[in-house]
């Protein structure tokens, strides 16, 4: 009996070190969406998604015009093809959040853009209270 009482521990020790108890990638909790227009997960395994009052919040960052190093300038930002700044972009996101809507947000960096720009405006999104955040990429 007092084997068996060993092996059972054993395991139960085993399966409690193996388990993760963390979700992967907790600092950055947004999908990845693809240039199709759908997101990395498989569409046919959830639900379909509620229809909200916004459409997507489309923020596109293209590298600063005449630069030839993309880490001297901060990136041009366009919200739905409108050109911002970053303080902007934060009041107008802000705005959003407070109508208590969850719009999902679409971050575009287009090709010469670093990550860390990305990440900013990604943080800028979360910071705002914008929690649908997609990071889009291609499918090159």
């Amino acid at each position: 009996m007092t084997a068996m009482i060993d092996v059972v521990f054993l395991l139960l020790v085993f399966f409690l070190w193996t388990s993760s108890f963390e979700k992967p990638e907790n600092e950055i909790t947004s999908a990845v969406a693809m240039s199709g227009g759908g997101t990395a997960s498989d569409s046919s395994q959830s639900p379909a998604p509620v229809p909200q009052p916004f459409d997507d919040l489309i923020i596109t960052l293209s590298p600063a015009a005449g630069d030839s190093s993309p880490s001297r300038l901060p990136p041009q930002l366009r919200l739905n093809d409108q050109p911002v700044t970053q303080e902007t972009l934060r009041t107008r996101l802000q705005q959003i959040a407070t109508l208590g809507v969850q719009p999902p947000v679409v971050i575009t960096p287009l090709p010469g853009v670093t990550i860390g720009e990305a990440i900013k405006i990604h943080d800028i999104a979360k910071l705002a209270g914008l929690t649908q955040i997609l990071m889009a990429v291609s499918e090159d």
